[in-house]
């Protein structure tokens, strides 16, 4: 994954493949905590997980008609662990769709929030593969939940890659 991250060529394969330039964003300070690596046991992992994170986290798998779960999900999963060793903050189910869903919390800036739209495509991603290698037709979604409004940058980069982009504040 480190060199995933470290790879440079990030700009000039969007601008050959999609005809787009991304948005230079560069962490100026911390990201929003996840401690998503630490719980995985991988050797790098953060602080654990914000209140502000784990509020908006169950505020979203209380309330499923805000984020366009399914019809008939009553509820979400929180921390769906995928084959990739990935997990998605939340996770909607009902027969033949899912919607993963990525939050981020006030705490997010907007390379946190970059970060959530590439993790909602991951997510996606090997969902359809999960699918694809067990024989399960399923329609897949994926929608980032911020608190706040995105960037007109970040909101085009969410379009093109086809996310739902949802802001949702916990009451």
């Amino acid at each position: 994954m480190d060199e995933v991250y470290e790879f440079k060529g990030w700009p000039k394969l969007a601008k050959r493949v999609f005809g787009i330039t991304l948005p230079k964003i560069e962490p100026s300070e911390p990201v929003e905590a996840d401690g998503k690596a630490q719980r995985l046991g991988l050797a790098r992992g953060g602080p654990p997980e914000s209140e502000e994170h784990i509020r908006l986290k169950e505020y979203v798998c209380n309330n499923p008609l805000l984020v366009g779960a399914p019809k008939g999900c009553k509820k979400g999963w929180p921390e769906k662990q995928l084959r990739s060793l990935d997990e998605i903050d939340v996770w909607f189910m009902s027969p033949g769709k899912e919607l993963a869903v990525e939050v981020k919390s006030r705490r997010s800036n907007d390379f946190d929030l970059q970060r959530g739209i590439y993790q909602c495509v991951k997510y996606r991603t090997v969902l359809e593969a999960q699918n694809k290698a067990d024989r399960i037709t399923s329609k897949v979604r994926a929608c980032l939940v911020s608190e706040r409004k995105l960037p007109d940058d970040l909101a085009r980069l969410a379009d093109l890659l086809d996310i739902d982009v949802r802001v949702l504040r916990p009451r």
